[in-house]
């Protein structure tokens, strides 16, 4: 997940990160916003800096260590389904309008 260091992928969450989490994936990502922080935390993939030559290196150890993106793939499918899921979101994201709605 290629992210270039700007204001716009600082502040988003792209939708892929979610499916690449749900199916297991471990996930290459530039150092760049909640994204890599996620990952880092959770040690679901490997962070790498802006340049395409550490990128470019982050997935060769990937694809060299079967073991190690299958362990960080089966953390990222952990935790896709118990923070990240549809319906854990949606229950938070109604409980914030309910806030907003009971505040009159």
């Amino acid at each position: 997940l290629p992210l270039r260091e700007n204001l716009a992928n600082k502040t988003r969450w792209p939708n892929k990160m979610g499916e690449y989490m749900a199916s297991c994936r471990p996930t290459v990502v530039n150092d760049v916003g909640d994204v890599a922080e996620v990952v880092k935390t959770h040690g679901i993939g490997l962070v790498a800096d802006q340049s395409v030559e550490d990128f470019a290196a982050k997935i060769v150890i990937l694809l060299k260590d079967s073991r190690l993106a299958e362990e960080m793939g089966d953390k990222a499918r952990r935790l896709a389904c118990t923070r990240y899921s549809w319906g854990i979101l949606a229950v938070k994201l109604e409980q914030v309008y309910q806030q907003v709605l009971t505040r009159g």
